[in-house]
């Protein structure tokens, strides 16, 4: 090691993500083709905020053949800076190894963390710059709409195949799963796992908190109830329930400490729970279904990184070298379009709670309207059909009025989503020849099918949502 070279340290915190190797990888061989030298820093915060450290020297052989592999070969910690001494000695170790650069690899409460030490470092006159590189499976840091945290892509695909092999064993065995998904923030997920893994039903807390509902447990049990009756209806006796832990947090703090004790807890056992109530409500309805509850979680922290995560990784760690060197400082990287997209890591905090922002699944975004739209659900024009209605208080052993008078407080409202409603005025249409031709890069497209030129191709397609889609009919 050169000591008149500057040195670059790396620190992983938080929980375990696919992807954190591929940027320990990229930043070490960027900093050290840029003449630094790099040092790993163990287990995260854990041991600098008591003023403790153990470091390794990293070289190319060290990294050259870690960017596709799962953990984190500097390990991590879930310990976070708590208070100004455990700044200071962060600070004091850092300096006592020459640190000029550091990055962080973690979620929203190791943002937090650095963006303290950024400002001890600040405020001590110490010349340290930081970068953050956002790292969760949750995909909930405040980034811009279009970006995504690494990780979360290899999760969400890990999730789909749980999903499709329980889908698997719920056809063959004719029973049910609720499989609880970690993310006690934020929906994205779950919803992820839920849509492409093509589940019966997918809850998340943004799905009350858009509508001003309030979360309760029987209000839970009993949108699944009817998910599970109204596939009962289309002689189903089968399906998959997503459920993001969050909606655990979201329930009435005396409800919480009653049925769990504490939130921790009611991750753990909500699904049981779940179980243990609709188990009861089927034997009081006199009917034979089978539920059973799973936790999915932890096997996704570490699998391998998928190719998408691979990439990504490999670009946040090169930018996060390049952003320090070409004098950046205190920002989160992220890539947008494309291109270099760093964010102060002071826009990333809640000034008045002192802790990191999330950035919650947008319920107004066409995929999400999507993912609606294809799961089998109560929807309040259920109950206004007098056929539909039918089926189901049949298939719920119960009569109309009482169907009604039991689901109507949990149905949700219909709502198809309206494509060209997200399509820019300033745009031409879809079916616009003036755009055909651009995308053709010739002649407007003579009209095909008997279509005019000023006629949708779209205008006689109906998506209805309480006609289940097929895409879930299975």
């Amino acid at each position: 090691m050169d000591i008149r070279s500057p040195v670059l340290a790396i620190l992983c915190g938080g929980a375990p993500a696919p992807g954190i190797n591929g940027v320990i990888s990229s930043v070490t061989i960027e900093a050290l083709n840029s003449g630094c030298n790099v040092i790993g820093i163990f287990e995260g915060f854990k041991q600098l905020k008591e003023g403790r450290s153990m470091i390794q020297d990293l070289e190319w052989n060290d990294v050259t053949q870690i960017y596709n592999k799962g953990g984190s070969i500097l390990r991590t910690s879930k310990q976070q800076i708590t208070n100004r001494q455990e700044e200071d000695n962060c600070l004091r170790v850092l300096q006592h190894h020459r640190v000029r650069y550091l990055v962080t690899i973690g979620g929203a409460q190791t943002a937090y963390s650095v963006n303290c030490i950024a400002n001890a470092a600040k405020q001590a006159r110490y010349p340290l710059q930081v970068v953050h590189v956002p790292k969760t499976i949750f995909n909930d840091l405040p980034l811009p709409t279009d970006c995504r945290t690494f990780g979360y892509s290899t999760a969400r695909e890990e999730g789909m195949y749980l999903v499709q092999n329980f889908t698997n064993d719920a056809r063959t065995l004719l029973r049910w799963y609720i499989l609880v998904v970690m993310g006690q923030r934020a929906g994205h997920l779950a919803m992820g796992i839920g849509k492409a893994g093509a589940a019966t039903l997918t809850l998340i807390p943004e799905d009350f908190q858009a509508s001003g509902r309030p979360v309760s447990f029987q209000g839970l049990a009993s949108v699944i109830e009817g998910s599970i009756y109204k596939r009962r209806a289309m002689n189903k006796e089968y399906g998959i329930v997503v459920l993001s832990e969050g909606l655990v947090d979201c329930l009435n703090k005396n409800e919480l400490q009653e049925r769990f004790g504490n939130a921790d807890n009611g991750h753990q056992e909500i699904g049981r729970h779940l179980v243990l109530e609709l188990q009861q409500r089927f034997k009081n309805r006199q009917l034979d279904v089978t539920v059973v509850a799973r936790n999915i979680g932890n096997e996704l922290r570490s699998a391998d990184p998928n190719a998408s995560d691979i990439l990504l990784t490999r670009d946040l760690g090169y930018a996060a070298v390049r952003f320090l060197l070409d004098g950046g400082n205190s920002a989160m990287i992220t890539m947008k379009g494309g291109s270099l997209h760093p964010i102060p890591l002071s826009e990333s905090i809640d000034a008045s709670s002192s802790s990191a922002l999330i950035r919650p699944v947008d319920t107004t975004q066409l995929d999400y309207q999507i993912a609606q739209s294809y799961m089998i659900k109560l929807w309040s024009t259920d109950l206004q059909d007098v056929s539909t209605l039918t089926k189901l208080a049949r298939a719920a052993n119960m009569t109309t009025n009482e169907f009604t008078e039991h689901f109507q407080e949990i149905a949700f409202r219909s709502k198809t989503p309206t494509i060209l409603a997200h399509f820019p005025a300033n745009r031409p249409a879809p079916d616009s020849p003036i755009l055909l031709s651009k995308i053709a890069g010739s002649a407007a497209p003579t009209p095909h099918h008997g279509v005019t030129g000023t006629e949708s191709p779209f205008a006689n397609l109906r998506v209805s949502v309480s006609d289940t889609a097929a895409w879930n009919a299975d």
